[in-house]
């Protein structure tokens, strides 16, 4: 696996672990927008740390530490997105 992949791998399970803790989510309507839910991020690094607890078999992390910077690079780069920019342009109208 190339760091490439690696990256792009840890960055795919941050995602999955911030949707799934329901602090981002897709809009209803253009599934393709991930917005920021308005919950409080501490979920995601409490599922993320049992995630990694629980197997850690795919080896992404070296450490929890890492796994847990990986989950705030990828919060840090949807939150504050409250509103889907394709519905608000029609809002907007």
């Amino acid at each position: 696996m190339s760091i490439h992949d690696l990256c792009e791998d840890q960055e795919q399970w941050a995602m999955q672990t911030l949707m799934g803790s329901g602090v981002l989510a897709r809009c209803r309507i253009h599934n393709d927008v991930i917005l920021d839910s308005g919950n409080d991020a501490s979920s995601a690094y409490k599922l993320g740390t049992y995630l990694y607890q629980k197997d850690n078999s795919c080896n992404l992390f070296n450490t929890l530490t890492e796994a847990r910077d990986a989950i705030k690079d990828a919060y840090e780069s949807y939150c504050g997105i409250d509103d889907c920019p394709q519905c608000s342009k029609y809002i907007d109208d």
